[in-house]
């Protein structure tokens, strides 16, 4: 079992959304393309969403366009990274 730690998961997040702006991607990212190029389970991913709250990295749901998407995948609260890149992380429930 790997030992991932609150920063190095929030790292990795970064890094994944990093290659995904490179790549030419704009505006929101899903919480899905997350897990599929940060490779984090879903506890290792809330440890990383913690340290970025903690790091003071902001979180505005009013802000989301995501809450009014129709299916599971698509629905996700944002968490910026900058003040100009946000990408999704949380789901809604």
């Amino acid at each position: 079992m790997r030992q991932m730690t609150a920063e190095k998961a929030a790292e990795i997040i970064r890094r994944a959304y990093g290659t995904w702006k490179s790549q030419g991607n704009e505006g929101w990212m899903k919480t899905v393309e997350i897990f599929d190029r940060a490779d984090l389970t879903i506890e290792e991913a809330a440890e990383g969403i913690r340290h970025l709250f903690r790091a003071g990295e902001g979180f505005n749901a009013s802000d989301d366009p995501a809450r009014n998407e129709h299916t599971e995948l698509e629905r996700a609260c944002q968490i910026p990274l900058r003040r100009d890149d946000v990408i999704g992380l949380v789901r809604w429930r």
